[in-house]
């Protein structure tokens, strides 16, 4: 079974703040004072699940602004975060540029789902005939996936998705059926199709969250 790393990482982060507000109201703010100093980790976390998922740039924005903020935290050094965010996005966008205009197309090259957006918008068509599983993270944006050119391995695919302050619309295929295994904080997921199960020959899951944004299929 594949695992949702997105799900146990920020489960497990949920959890411990939990734990640390029930300590913190028996007078044991213990926890809270951990967390307080390492909560960069949860983000070096993400990022490090972005470079698994093989996003260099989500990776890389990720890891540097944890990075930074867990050296801050620590007193090891006095940085400001949105400098080194800037300046890292820009980066990436360069790099990707760069890439994008000296690598040429292969034929039957297939499209992956491996993405990061911050403060921007993001559209993608899946044209894979044999897509299993991708990912994707939007922050402060918005997300549209299209698979409705796609064919899924087996009949079967996962997609994980965490979307927080945004929103993400995913196109699917007529004959596909969608199963929402999406947590909702001050948000939504939704599949608003009208659709006969009985006509059905592929599946696609969602996993992920939604703090104060929305997933929708289409």
């Amino acid at each position: 079974m594949k695992k949702n790393f997105f799900s146990l990482l920020l489960g497990l982060f949920l959890i411990t703040l939990g734990v640390s507000s029930l300590l913190n109201s028996f007078g044991y703010p213990i926890v809270q004072n951990l967390i307080s100093t390492f909560w960069p980790l949860f983000v070096i976390g993400l990022a490090v699940s972005r470079f698994v998922a093989k996003d260099i740039k989500g990776g890389v924005i990720l890891g540097g602004l944890g990075v930074v903020a867990q050296l801050n935290m620590l007193g090891v050094t006095d940085i400001s975060y949105w400098p080194i965010f800037f300046s890292l996005v820009l980066i990436m966008i360069g790099i990707s540029s760069i890439a994008k205009g000296i690598t040429l197309p292969k034929k039957g090259q297939t499209t992956t789902l491996a993405d990061t957006t911050f403060f921007g918008g993001l559209e993608k068509s899946i044209t894979d005939k044999s897509f299993s599983s991708g990912s994707f993270i939007t922050l402060f944006g918005a997300t549209e996936v299209n698979l409705t050119k796609a064919a899924f391995k087996d009949g079967e695919a996962v997609i994980d998705a965490l979307v927080a302050f945004g929103g993400a619309e995913i196109k699917v295929p007529s004959d596909c059926k969608v199963e929402l295994d999406v947590t909702a904080i001050f948000g939504g997921a939704s599949d608003k199709r009208v659709v006969d199960d009985a006509n059905m020959t592929q599946t696609l899951r969602v996993n992920g969250y939604a703090l104060f944004g929305a997933i929708e299929v289409k």
